[in-house]
């Protein structure tokens, strides 16, 4: 380059950004892989980029330069090849920097731009031509040139051909040597030169289809062949090509130089000859003037044609012509093979002499089909005339005729579509429905069809009117039972497996053949297959009844008696039953609430049961309390059975404490002596236990009988084969209902195992379920109906609402605290602590309270890690906390309805522990704490504002202020903050303008510790949120405002 810049040659220049090899590449680099794609500026530098696409490979690379903006000099350059990762220099960079030359320093993209349009312009000239000149037609010919040559190319005696091709317009000229200077110039343009009337150039002459096809030809045949002196000698392969895409060929040889047909059959003629019971075919044919063109004889060519022959017609050739023969004889012994195997063959072309008295050659003979319908099969003979000879398909051949295997091989064959076998016996009953629906009319159309009379008598019936009647009994029991109009009831068993094995046809006991295809057949079917009904009829429970209702608008066939409508109408009647609420519940519920407690009373009167499945934090508890009033207003000695998971038994309490107080209720938790003991005596309405506290204590409640039994997080019985689910639906309930945010977590089988809770029976047994809905496979586009029949069957015993769509009767921010029970060594632990903390405590009291604030502090902070989990603290403890794994249930819970969250904590440790716990589970988080720099922080935020990622885990003092996370929407406090202002403000990383959906905010509190301990000073006498309402967020000063008294009442332990 010459350019020169201050004295200082371009080339100089360039080289303080790259290296003298790279420099080389890029000055040689096709410039039309080089594109600039724009540019930006940001405090005061301009960024330009450009994209370089490989020359080799499809791969581009991205290569920016940073100009300062100020004195217009390169402040920056990379390049995202691997080159540059290493040595800082690459030819890509190079290529920008030579393209652009000078003007990447102050870079003008509308100059770049008139740049680009220059040579754009400059490129379509040199590839454009004139629309004005129009295209005349070339032609490529293809001819075979006889030789005589004196060496191993020789294919007979010693002449050999070759293929040639002529291409041309007005004249024609050799292809020769210029062929593959052709085929380049087809492709890719420009001129060749063949004589002076023929210079081909792709943009003045054009190839017809079969031209084009021939060049095509010989592209693939130079590539594939043996080439001779730009010639080809062809192999069969070859000519079978070549002759697919011409009917004749021009040949220049001695005694031909025309242009000759492609025939397809031999050139002989035959006769034959009876001499003393020996016969003599002879061939009438100079075999001299014939050649083959293929080593295998299946091409020869004489003055008349090119004979393309078959496989029999060449073994025929190559026999004759190699030995030279023009007659063969075959003897008496020989006799049924030549007329089996050697005439047939030559039919077409054979003359018999007046001496042949013991053959008959019959070109085509006639066809007659017989069929006949038997108990199990139909059959078929066929008959072949030869003149007046008849032979049956089947029979052995013993009469002097030339049969013609092929044809009747033919025929044979078109009765094999049929599904006829090999002794012309049809048995399959789809096949034989086909058979006489379609297949007698279809033959009829090429032979003559012959049907017996009990064949013609056997009727197709398309047609039946069938109906399945449901009714209830005074004894409240389902019954049904089917019924189609002219079938016994006795072949019903067989007509529905028929239908099962998705059969076409089914032959009655009568001899007629039913269409299984008749719609109302498959409605039918598809009844019995959704309620799981036996043919003969039976009993089902009682409230399939509302399926069945659901269906009658689409199956006109279930008929239903005056107590079955009458036990659909109560069901709607009560659906719509106005639930009286007083005035503090009708203030306290909210709409959908209120429809919420609605469903369960109705389920409760028609005696059904039911899943409450509503998205978590939309009050299920509180539902099912105000229908547990209603109940109990009913029948004021009702039993009711709850049963939750172990660190939501107190929650419960709780929340009857503070919706229902009134009502009588226990928890049965504590020592076995204990519990069972209180059993005994227990005169409540309410047992409140857990799951596994129901196992131990089985005995004893499968002695009681319950009005209403009530489950919480349901997906604790998702699995059929525990223990545990079989205890819990071991319980005798007249009513059971489920709660659960999440009715199917991995499997439909979850959902089957509650439904065998609530309603036994309802979902078929496990066995039958499963094959139906294919549990554990993957549901493609053909199961979808089979699921909306089951969404359909099960829609009114589910109630599930999202918080979006119930968002109305929400307000802006959904406040939750879940109480968590401490396990019995988790309470060990923390009674010991509480005990040496106290001690601790005191000693510094007497030192000076104030000035041991701070120590004192550090104790409680130890209280408040062992509440998360004791391994905080305590190396040896090896297991997961209560309120790690019920915080891993909220979120797998909240993760699968599609949610995103915030995690506040306010140690490091437990958010290790966390974010390891949670990744055990498949769940994605990022992290935020003291140790991520403000920039790295944003770019958390943004990503996790824009991706996947389930959770985000914050250190409260790192994150809780100055971030916007308006992409999740639901927030959860590990630990309690000394200062609710702090939490607030945590909280607001969510719930701030932007924010599309209602907040939940959760707080996990661990039952009779410190954690509630706060929780009640802040309600009772509100110190905390009236003495720090106004402070800064700090904990020490949050912290200085308690008393001596307030910190002794944060160290009562309630569960000692």
């Amino acid at each position: 380059m010459c350019d020169v810049k201050g004295g200082v040659s371009m080339s100089d220049e360039l080289l303080r950004y790259v290296k003298q090899s790279d420099l080389d590449k890029g000055l040689n680099y096709d410039n039309r892989k080089v594109r600039y794609i724009g540019s930006y500026q940001d405090l005061g530098y301009t960024t330009n980029r450009f994209i370089v696409s490989s020359e080799h490979t499809l791969k581009s690379y991205i290569v920016t330069i940073e100009v300062d903006s100020d004195d217009n000099e390169i402040s920056d350059i990379t390049c995202n090849c691997p080159q540059f990762s290493l040595t800082d220099s690459c030819k890509h960079v190079a290529a920008v920097l030579t393209k652009f030359k000078g003007e990447y320093f102050l870079f003008d993209e509308e100059e770049h731009n008139s740049i680009l349009a220059s040579t754009l312009l400059t490129e379509l000239k040199r590839t454009s031509f004139d629309k004005n000149i129009i295209k005349k037609e070339a032609n490529i010919v293809p001819f075979l040139k006889f030789e005589c040559y004196y060496n191993y190319y020789t294919y007979y005696d010693n002449e050999a051909y070759e293929l040639r091709f002529k291409v041309g317009s007005n004249k024609l000229y050799m292809l020769g040597t210029k062929v593959n200077t052709f085929i380049d110039k087809y492709h890719n343009g420009g001129e060749v030169k063949f004589g002076k009337e023929f210079v081909y150039n792709n943009k003045e002459y054009y190839f017809n289809n079969k031209s084009k096809r021939l060049i095509n030809f010989i592209e693939l045949a130079y590539s594939r062949l043996y080439r001779y002196d730009s010639y080809l000698v062809p192999t069969k392969t070859s000519l079978d090509d070549l002759f697919s895409i011409v009917d004749s060929i021009y040949v220049e040889a001695p005694g031909i130089n025309k242009e000759l047909p492609v025939l397809n059959y031999l050139p002989f003629t035959f006769k034959i000859i009876k001499e003393d019971d020996n016969h003599t075919l002879k061939i009438d044919y100079d075999l001299t003037k014939l050649k083959k063109l293929s080593n295998d004889y299946s091409y020869l060519i004489d003055r008349n044609g090119i004979y393309r022959l078959n496989e029999k017609e060449m073994i025929f050739a190559r026999n004759i012509m190699e030995e030279e023969v023009d007659s063969l004889t075959f003897s008496d012994k020989n006799f049924k093979d030549f007329k089996d195997y050697i005439i047939p063959s030559i039919k077409d072309k054979v003359e018999l002499d007046e001496s042949v008295d013991d053959l008959v050659i019959v070109k085509t003979p006639s066809v007659k089909l017989y069929f006949d319908i038997l108990e199990l099969y139909i059959e078929c003979k066929i008959i072949f005339t030869y003149k007046d000879v008849e032979v049956n398909y089947l029979d052995k051949d013993n009469s002097n005729v030339v049969r013609d295997k092929d044809f009747e091989e033919r025929v044979f064959l078109d009765l094999t579509k049929y599904g006829f076998d090999s002794e012309l016996k049809l048995y399959d009953i789809d096949e034989v429905g086909y058979f006489l629906e379609n297949g007698i009319d279809e033959l009829t159309d090429n032979y003559e069809v012959f049907t017996s009379e009990k064949l013609k008598n056997t009727n197709l019936v398309k047609k039946v009117k069938g109906s399945t009647s449901f009714s209830i009994g005074q004894d409240n029991i389902l019954n049904y039972e089917f019924k189609l109009d002219n079938v016994s009831p006795s072949e019903l068993d067989n007509i529905f497996l028929n239908l099962k094995n998705k059969k076409k046809y089914y032959r009655l006991q009568s001899g007629d053949i039913l269409d299984l295809l008749d719609p109302s057949l498959r409605e039918l079917e598809e009844l019995k297959e959704d309620l799981e009904l036996n043919e003969e009829g039976g009993e089902i429970p009682k409230f399939r009844a509302l399926y069945l209702d659901s269906l009658r608008s689409k199956n006109r066939f279930i008929k239903t008696n005056n107590l079955f409508d009458e036990f659909v109408r109560n069901f709607k009647e009560y659906k719509d039953i106005d639930v009286n609420f007083t005035k503090s519940e009708d203030k306290l519920l909210r709409g959908y609430q209120k429809e919420g407690v609605k469903w369960l009373y109705n389920l409760y009167k028609c005696r059904l049961g039911g899943i409450l499945a509503d998205e978590m934090g939309l009050g299920k508890s509180l539902q099912t309390i105000i229908f547990i009033r209603r109940v109990l207003e009913e029948d004021k000695n009702a039993k009711i059975l709850i049963v939750c998971p172990t660190a939501l038994v107190y929650n419960w309490d709780n929340e009857f404490k503070k919706f229902s107080n009134d009502i009588k209720r226990s928890i049965f938790v504590g020592l076995k002596k204990e519990r069972h003991k209180k059993l005994g005596w227990y005169e409540g309405n309410v047992y409140i236990t857990s799951y596994g506290l129901l196992r131990e204590d089985l005995d004893i409640y499968k002695e009681k009988s319950f009005k209403v039994m009530v489950i919480d997080e349901a997906q604790n019985i998702k699995n059929p084969t525990t223990m545990l689910t079989k205890a819990v639906k071991s319980i005798d309930s007249e009513i059971k209902l489920a709660l659960t945010g999440t009715p199917i977590e991995n499997s439909i089988i979850e959902l089957w195992s509650i439904f065998d809770y609530i309603m036994p029976g309802f979902l078929a047994n496990k066995s039958k379920f499963s094959e139906k809905y294919k549990i554990g496979e993957d549901f493609d586009d053909g199961t979808n109906l089979t699921l909306s029949k089951l969404r359909s069957q099960v829609k009114p015993f589910i109630l599930r609402r999202k918080k979006n769509e119930v968002l109305k009767d929400l307000p802006d921010k959904i406040e939750n605290n879940i109480y968590i029970d401490l396990s019995d060594e988790e309470k060990k632990i923390y009674a010991a602590l509480v005990k040496e903390t106290k001690n601790e405590m005191e000693e510094l009291v007497n030192e000076g309270f104030t000035k041991n604030k701070m120590q004192i502090l550090t104790l409680l902070t130890r209280l408040r890690q062992v509440c998360i989990d004791p391994k905080i603290i305590f190396d040896n403890f090896n297991k997961t906390s209560s309120k790690i794994e019920h915080l891993t249930d909220v979120v797998k819970e909240a993760v699968y309805n599609g949610h995103k969250i915030l995690l506040f904590t306010s140690f490091r440790t437990a958010l290790n522990i966390v974010k390891s716990n949670l990744a055990k589970e498949g769940i994605t988080s990022y992290v935020i704490d003291g140790s991520v720099s403000s920039k790295k922080r944003q770019e958390l935020v943004d990503k996790f504002n824009k991706d996947d990622t389930n959770i985000f885990l914050i250190m409260l003092k790192s994150g809780g202020t100055g971030l916007n996370l308006t992409s999740a929407d639901i927030v959860i406090h590990l630990d309690l903050w000394w200062n609710p202002q702090a939490e607030n403000q945590a909280t607001d990383r969510a719930h701030r303008i932007g924010q599309k959906n209602t907040v939940e905010v959760i707080k996990l509190i661990t039952k009779g510790t410190i954690e509630e301990k706060i929780l009640d000073l802040q309600a009772k006498k509100k110190i905390l949120s009236d003495k720090l309402i106004e402070n800064d967020g700090d904990e020490y000063k949050s912290f200085q405002n308690l008393s001596i008294d307030d910190i002794r009442e944060l160290l009562k332990f309630n569960n000692e």
